[in-house]
């Protein structure tokens, strides 16, 4: 059983072959539940979730990815359910103890990159976290919307939707190191906590 990532980029996308950091931060405070990860792409952020007792709501579009989420869903059974659905499609009647959107926004019109942002809170059980990563309104819009960006993020936009929420860590800053399209962009990183 293999929960390596092994493939990074696919259909001109890079996908983070290793867990984003904030998933340690949730682990600090959750050890089991229900997690939502939309956009889970490989399933970068699954490996460590799989270490506790989380079962796992897995969202993604790109078909290559759809194929390695069900392959790791397979070496997991009863514990992984992989839906090939898009954000702005989705609809749960269930709510989740974690949710995780690490840079799927910007692929969003703004209309539905918000309201996706409204319905995550619905899904979001009392005391349950999100992780919200995007990219900002301070960066170099047309190079971005070459590569499929549509949604920026204003400043503070993403804090000030959590208002009401504990805020357990808050960001906008410009990455230092370069990322797949070999620039350094801003993007906002929120971790909060439904109260």
């Amino acid at each position: 059983m293999s929960d390596k990532i092994e493939v990074p980029y696919s259909n001109g996308y890079y996908y983070p072959p290793s867990p984003r950091p904030q998933i340690a931060e949730v682990l600090k405070l959750k050890h089991s539940g229900t997690v939502l990860d939309i956009g889970a792409g490989f399933g970068n952020n699954l490996p460590p979730l799989l270490e506790h007792d989380f079962h796992i709501v897995a969202t993604e579009t790109n078909p290559d990815c759809l194929i390695g989420l069900n392959k790791l869903a397979d070496e997991h059974p009863g514990r992984i359910k992989v839906m090939g659905a898009a954000l702005e499609t989705l609809a749960f009647t269930v709510q989740f103890d974690v949710i995780l959107c690490t840079m799927v926004l910007h692929f969003l019109d703004p209309a539905d990159a918000r309201a996706a942002i409204s319905n995550m809170q619905k899904w979001t059980k009392p005391d349950g976290i999100n992780v919200i990563t995007g990219y900002t309104a301070n960066n170099p819009i047309e190079q971005l919307q070459e590569h499929g960006v549509k949604f920026l993020l204003e400043t503070n936009e993403l804090r000030s939707k959590y208002d009401g929420w504990k805020i357990l860590s808050y960001e906008e800053e410009r990455g230092t190191s370069k990322n797949a399209l070999g620039v350094a962009f801003e993007s906002a990183r929120l971790i909060a906590q439904k109260t």
